[in-house]
């Protein structure tokens, strides 16, 4: 497994931090897709100082680049992550557009939502009571969902004594991976081989708090 080299620059004190997996002996890449630049090194341990000063064109080297990012917004409580997964390094991101979708419900017995323009794989939303967090995935297909009736239909001995009476939401979310609806994700995650033979090459999801 290639180890994970990463770095993040500091406005206020004019710096850049390195940080390595620690995974010894195991080639790591640092990529500066702006300027078409990587470094590929092994590193001896906790010591950069024999860090190579040499950049390579990432055209002449790399046949595949495993690319992530997350965004997030502390002001309106949202986030935004992507993966890709191909021949060249993506830098610009799609993020969602305004108004994708409608929550028209919120209650814990009756929550209702749809999406406007897109029809991601999965939704996924986040009740709280408490010290409780009960989360669920539904289809878009849904329009409602009864979350209190899904949890109390468990018949958990675990939650014997826990109260639902304020159950409230506190996040929402979903998770769009082209070519593949709710049940086709879920067939694919949750099955060991399947997922070993089909490599999903781009997916991208959205969430709020409340």
């Amino acid at each position: 497994m290639p180890g994970s080299l990463g770095f993040s620059y500091s406005l206020t004190y004019d710096s850049v931090d390195i940080n390595y997996g620690q995974v010894a002996g195991n080639t790591s890449f640092l990529l500066f897709p702006s300027k078409g630049l990587y470094i590929a090194y092994i590193p001896k341990g906790w010591d950069f100082r024999d860090l190579p000063q040499v950049m390579f064109p990432t055209r002449t080297k790399m046949e595949k680049y495993a690319v992530s990012a997350n965004f997030s917004s502390p002001a309106t409580k949202e986030s935004y992550a992507l993966y890709n997964y191909g021949p060249a390094v993506n830098t610009t991101a799609d993020y969602p557009a305004s108004g994708v979708y409608s929550i028209h419900s919120a209650q814990k017995d009756n929550f209702s939502a749809t999406f406007i323009g897109i029809k991601p794989s999965y939704y996924n939303l986040t009740l709280t009571s408490g010290n409780l967090h009960w989360q669920l995935y539904a289809s878009p297909d849904s329009a409602i969902v009864n979350p209190l009736a899904l949890i109390t239909a468990q018949n958990s001995k675990l939650l014997q004594g826990q109260s639902f009476g304020t159950l409230s939401l506190s996040a929402f979310g979903y998770l769009n991976v082209p070519g593949l609806g709710f049940s086709d994700y879920f067939n694919l995650a949750t099955d060991p081989v399947l997922i070993q033979n089909k490599y999903v090459m781009h997916w991208d999801g959205y969430g709020k708090t409340f």
